[in-house]
C-alpha cells in the first residue's frame, strides 16, 4: 500500500533518526508492521465469521483455509447472480402474465357489455312482437323466389308516412305504460 507522503512525514523521520538508535528505530518499524498485520488478520477473521454465518454449514469448505473460504464465497456469489437473473426473468414473466390477464379481463368485460346490450335489444324486439300479436296485427309469411319474407299488417293503422311502424309501436307502448 502506498499512502501519500507529506513534508510532515519527512520531518518526523529525520527527527526519529536523529533521536533514536538503530535498534529503537527497527523496533518502531517492527511494531508498526505487527499492528498492520494484526488489523489485517482482524479483518480476515471478521470476513470469515460473516461467511461462516451466511453460508449453510453443509456448504462450508472441507478445509477451512482462507483461500477455501474465498473460493466458496466467490462460487456463492456466482450462484447468487444466477439466481438473481432467474428471479428477474420470473418477475418479467409475471408482469407479462398480469398484463395479459388485464387485457383478457377487459376483453371479457367488453364481451359481457355487448351481450347485455344484445339481450336488451332482443327483449325490446320481443316486447314489440308481443305487443303486435296482442293488438290484432297480422303476421304474414310469403315467399318470393329464393327469399322468405315476413310482414306485419293492420287494417286500422293510420299514422303519418314519415313515422315508421317501429316508432309508432314504441310510442303506443310508452303511452300504455303510463
Amino acid at each position: 500500500m502506498s499512502a501519500p507522503v507529506t513534508e510532515a512525514h519527512r520531518k518526523l523521520v529525520a527527527a526519529i533518526i536523529r533521536d533514536l538508535s538503530i535498534d529503537d528505530g527497527a523496533q518502531l518499524i517492527a511494531d508498526s508492521e505487527a499492528k498492520a498485520v494484526e488489523q489485517a488478520n482482524a479483518q480476515v477473521e471478521s470476513l470469515l465469521w460473516a461467511a461462516k454465518n451466511a453460508i449453510p454449514a453443509s456448504e462450508h469448505p472441507a478445509e477451512p483455509t482462507v483461500q477455501n473460504w474465498a473460493w466458496q464465497i466467490r462460487n456463492l456469489g456466482e450462484d447468487r447472480r444466477l439466481v438473481y437473473a432467474d428471479r428477474d426473468k420470473l418477475r418479467a414473466e409475471v408482469e407479462h402474465l398480469r398484463e395479459s390477464e388485464k387485457a383478457f379481463c377487459e376483453d371479457r368485460n367488453t364481451q359481457r357489455t355487448r351481450a347485455e346490450r344484445a339481450e336488451a335489444e332482443l327483449a325490446t324486439e320481443r316486447a314489440r312482437l308481443d305487443y303486435l300479436s296482442t293488438r290484432g296485427f297480422e303476421h304474414r309469411h310469403h315467399e318470393t323466389g329464393d327469399h322468405l319474407g315476413y310482414e306485419w299488417t293492420i287494417s286500422s293503422y293510420s299514422e303519418p308516412e314519415d313515422v315508421t311502424l317501429r316508432d309508432a309501436i314504441d310510442a303506443e307502448m310508452r303511452e300504455e305504460a303510463k
